[in-house]
């Protein structure tokens, strides 16, 4: 009886307890007794569920040992000297281009409009991934190669911000002490805004701030993405709603007016805000609670599994890696582009084209 009722799927409150009484009446039961046994069924019910999403990760695991070939989704260049250092290290391409996916999209940011098919359309470059392998085996050290020419970046990006509010704060003062005191004040330009590449550790209320100074974007990295899945309301008791509002940036977009307080507004109407970071297998298997199934939330993450090999020691054959990533990552953000959907230029329908669908549903 208790299963057919589970099978209906979510049935209002109402119409269970009804359903729940029925039972109770027909098997002379508690109605209560009965309420309690519904709960727990359903509990068991989704605690087989997670499991089965388990299994079917393993089974793809065992399954697919196709490799990532490089040369298929990077220009020559780039592709050679990653595939160099994957060996090299030694890691999987998989592993590297994982992060990749994450640290290009940062550079790319809000500039780019992903269109795969008509009737998909991602906003900007966000993917959020992770890396996830047994303890030693070099997932901290794949993400560096990656991650550390962006931080190059970010002290470039420091440096050019404390020169310019030195610069602003003189010419602050010299408008100060030149004022003619009947004479209404000098309008002086807004101040600086930081350019923010990557961080680290920030909150709700510092990454709205952080979106709107920065509209091009930025990356969030966190070498074990664990923290960054305990801090989610972390300051709100575990009551707050910091889950919800990431999952409304995962396809570029975002609340297009915030109130963060009376005096602060905020407007935010699109948003590139890529995650990637690390985790041990069985974390991520107890991060993976019916909730955050049901949700959504462990859906927009993509995980690589692959195996890696063997450590051994060795040289990385391109010891300039981190210049050659920062340049390339440079490049990439200071284009100005803007993908869109092809149309027909007499009736402005989206073209279909299928080889883009295979393509995405692939990767």
């Amino acid at each position: 009886y208790i299963d057919r009722l589970l099978e209906r799927g979510n049935i209002p409150l109402s119409e269970r307890r009804s359903e729940c009484a029925q039972i109770a009446q027909a098997l002379e039961l508690d109605p209560k007794y009965v309420e309690q046994i519904v709960l727990t069924r359903l509990q068991e019910w989704q605690f087989a569920e997670v499991e089965s999403e388990k299994t079917l990760i393993e089974d793809l695991v065992s399954k697919r040992k196709q490799s990532l070939d490089l040369h298929q989704i990077l220009p020559p260049e780039i592709a050679c000297i990653l595939a160099q250092i994957a060996a090299a290290m030694p890691t999987s391409a998989e592993h590297l281009m994982t992060v990749g996916w994450s640290t290009f999209g940062c550079a790319i940011g809000t500039a780019a409009e992903i269109v795969a098919w008509p009737g998909f359309r991602q906003k900007s470059c966000v993917l959020w991934t992770i890396s996830t392998a047994r303890s030693g085996k070099l997932k901290s050290q794949t993400q560096e190669v990656m991650v550390n020419p962006i931080r190059l970046l970010q002290q470039d990006a420091n440096s050019e911000y404390c020169i310019a509010l030195k610069s602003y704060k003189e010419a602050q003062k010299a408008s100060q002490q030149n004022r003619d005191p009947d004479s209404p004040p000098e309008e002086l330009p807004p101040p600086p805004v930081p350019r923010e590449y990557w961080v680290e550790h920030i909150t709700v209320e510092a990454l709205i701030r952080t979106i709107n100074e920065n509209p091009r974007g930025f990356l969030v990295h966190r070498d074990e993405i664990d923290g960054f899945f305990k801090a989610l309301n972390k300051y709100r008791a575990g009551k707050g709603d910091d889950e919800a509002f990431y999952l409304t940036l995962n396809n570029g977009g975002g609340p297009k007016v915030i109130l963060i307080d009376r005096d602060r507004r905020v407007e935010v109407e699109r948003s590139c805000v890529p995650i990637t970071g690390t985790i041990q297998r069985k974390t991520l298997d107890e991060e993976m609670t019916p909730r955050k199934i049901s949700s959504g939330w462990m859906a927009r993450w993509v995980i690589c599994l692959a195996q890696m090999p063997k450590r051994r020691r060795t040289r990385l054959p391109y010891p300039d890696i981190d210049a050659f990533l920062k340049d390339i990552y440079h490049k990439l953000s200071v284009l100005k582009m803007h993908y869109r959907p092809v149309q027909n230029e007499e009736t402005g329908e989206v073209l279909k084209d299928e080889t883009n669908r295979t393509v995405y549903q692939g990767f």
